[in-house]
């Protein structure tokens, strides 16, 4: 079987080391608080349930006087504790 022709000037590909690839933004990086990642997780579960207790009472819960602001409020918890897991290193 006929071999493939070689490229001129082709030189064999260098593959980084994890450790050269990850120096330049990783030396700067403190790890977070290791309260960080329960309390965004936390957060994330209290807007579920309050979007949940919404839909369940028909609008009457969890603040009867918010109406439809009690989706915005369980939405916007939850959309916090996401924002924090983006945040955790």
């Amino acid at each position: 079987m006929p071999e493939s022709r070689k490229r001129k000037g082709a030189q064999p590909h260098r593959s980084q080391q994890p450790e050269e690839l990850n120096k330049s933004w990783a030396a700067d990086m403190k790890p977070s608080p290791r309260w960080w990642a329960p309390l965004s997780v936390t957060l994330m579960l209290i807007g579920l349930v309050l979007v949940v207790i919404y839909y369940i009472s028909s609008g009457a819960y969890p603040i009867p006087s918010a109406g439809n602001w009690n989706l915005g409020l369980g939405l916007g918890v939850a959309f916090g504790g996401f924002l924090m897991l983006l945040r955790w290193k």
